[in-house]
């Protein structure tokens, strides 16, 4: 019958075998185990970092597919995932209404942005995939519509070609009267 000492002689033996094999290994080229050891260390020394900022890109890929053609067929500006209060702003009630109001919009943000080349608002264009929400789209719509910006709306899994892009835009296309609501840079600031 083993002995607790045999067992611990057993393990300090294998302990010493594998800070040898350590040792031995450095500066040679590593085996798949320790490769794999060596991936698992730097993945808890990530952790232990906590959370922390990283790039992604701006656009999907459907996105940027769209982004691209409606760059390639229109003469307009083509913004991309512009925060609502940037081109939306609130007038008419008191100050904390206002203010309140624009809480509603301010958080949201729009696919592209068409623009003339004063930058004045032409239209909001929306790709929905499974990101969009009835419900969130519904309230985009709400305040767009207020705003008097018209919106279209194409699905991922029917995405325009140029030609079908043009005809929505031209169809929005109208001319413009001197004192635009949209000319100039639209105030986020709450009166």
């Amino acid at each position: 019958m083993f002995s607790v000492f045999v067992y611990a002689f057993i393990v300090l033996m294998f302990a010493g075998l594998i800070v040898a094999a350590v040792k031995n290994a450095k500066g040679k080229r590593r085996g798949l185990v320790w490769q794999v050891l060596d991936a698992l260390a730097q993945k808890g020394k990530d952790a232990a970092r906590g959370p922390r900022f990283v790039p992604k890109k701006v656009l999907t890929a459907p996105e940027q597919t769209l982004y691209h053609r409606l760059k390639a067929a229109l003469p307009y500006e083509v913004l991309a995932q512009v925060a609502f209060s940037q081109f939306i702003g609130v007038k008419g009630g008191s100050r904390k209404a206002n203010f309140a109001k624009f809480g509603t919009a301010r958080q949201k943000v729009a696919d592209f942005v068409i623009c003339r080349r004063d930058l004045s608002i032409l239209a909001v264009v929306e790709l929905d995939d499974r990101s969009h929400t009835r419900k969130r789209d519904q309230a985009k719509n709400a305040v767009l519509e207020e705003a008097g910006i018209p919106i279209i709306r194409w699905h991922v899994k029917d995405m325009p070609d140029r030609e079908r892009i043009r005809d929505a835009v031209a169809a929005l296309v109208q001319p413009q009267p001197e004192a635009s609501q949209n000319v100039g840079r639209a105030e986020p600031a709450v009166e």
